[in-house]
């Protein structure tokens, strides 16, 4: 779902009629770019070391074909840009350089959808979530952006957490939207598995967001004997 809103942007930022909604398309899709490239592939690569460890030792030989997996996987992380190198155009380029009008735009977004679900009956744990991934990204930006004023090399210790953290956020407002659709749905195996996906995904996958909002804010802590340069 988040590589599709990727996509939409992408299209809209080159065939969109309204020139207001290209320029504004465009922003989206430079923002959600490396997001998408990083957060995927450190997925992808994550998922076929856990497929690897089934067949436990034997999986590394040739005859099972996940140990070919695996290195596929692992050099998607570095084409294109390492993800470590993406992680610092997010921020540095994409986040700060434009004072956050990017990624405001992707808040308002998020916060457009939250309103939507919190309608919704049995749905507002989405809202939630999504609302609080929303405030933790605008708070560590705010954070990062005054410590980098003060140091520099500020935004780099970071980077990484803040890529996984705007990550989740997409995964809260990908599951909220994802959870809407279901419920419109008339009642049925599927749509009641759907929505139990869904909720699995906020008690299971969101709450990793925390460790990577909680880092990206302490880039302004001093701490004594730290080397920063």
């Amino acid at each position: 779902v988040i590589a599709y809103r990727a996509a939409l942007a992408i299209d809209e930022a080159h065939h969109h009629e309204d020139a207001v909604q290209r320029d504004r398309a465009a922003g989206l899709a430079a923002l959600l770019t490396p997001v998408v490239k990083a957060f995927c592939t450190h997925q992808g690569f994550l998922t076929a070391s856990a497929a690897l460890q089934v067949f436990g030792g034997y999986g590394y030989v040739r005859e099972t074909g996940i140990e070919q997996t695996l290195r596929d996987a692992r050099i998607a992380m570095v084409y294109e840009g390492t993800n470590e190198i993406q992680a610092i155009d997010l921020l540095q380029r994409k986040v700060l350089a434009d004072g956050g009008r990017a990624l405001e735009l992707l808040l308002t977004e998020c916060e457009a959808e939250a309103v939507r679900v919190r309608g919704l009956v049995d749905l507002s744990e989405f809202a939630s979530v999504l609302l609080e991934q929303v405030a933790a990204a605008r708070t560590s930006v705010a954070t990062i952006a005054k410590a980098a004023a003060a140091d520099a090399d500020a935004p780099l210790r970071v980077a990484d957490d803040m890529l996984f953290g705007l990550a989740h956020l997409l995964l809260a407002w990908a599951l909220a939207a994802s959870a809407r659709a279901a419920h419109g749905l008339p009642e049925s195996p599927w749509r009641q598995a759907k929505l139990e996906r869904m909720r699995y995904g906020l008690q299971s996958v969101l709450p990793q967001a925390a460790v990577h909002w909680q880092r990206a804010r302490a880039t302004g802590v001093n701490l004594p004997g730290l080397v920063t340069h």
